[in-house]
């Protein structure tokens, strides 16, 4: 069965690697579509975690987000574009788009694979 990526409902939940490996699982869901560029997010990350003078990000878990789009330590920046180019399409081009969760390319109604850049790769 396939799984279902509601791109527009993507988040993360972020910690510190310092808190984790004291035994602390503290940290907060954050939601991507509030925010439109990478530095905003590690904004609020910092201010989350204002406690730890530089804090290393843990991300801890995440849902509606294409596995190569993150880990455990690391963000694409792309996924901000992504996030923001799906909202501005309209119920008809949603039809026929779908997110691969592998992945993300984007697979629209004729079958090409289209990149976050919106370069047609077949």
């Amino acid at each position: 069965m396939k799984k279902q990526i509601q791109i527009d409902e993507a988040r993360v939940y972020v910690g510190t690697y310092k808190k984790y490996n004291e035994g602390s699982l503290y940290g907060r869901w954050i939601e991507l579509s509030d925010y439109t560029y990478i530095n905003e997010f590690y904004n609020v990350c910092k201010e989350l975690h204002r406690d730890e003078d530089d804090p290393e990000y843990m991300f801890q878990d995440y849902e509606n987000i294409p596995e190569n789009l993150i880990s455990e330590s690391w963000i694409n920046e792309d996924i901000f574009d992504i996030i923001q180019s799906i909202a501005e399409l309209t119920d008809q081009h949603l039809n026929v788009v779908n997110l691969h969760p592998k992945n993300g390319i984007i697979l629209n109604a004729s079958n090409s694979f289209l990149y976050p850049t919106g370069q047609d790769m077949t």
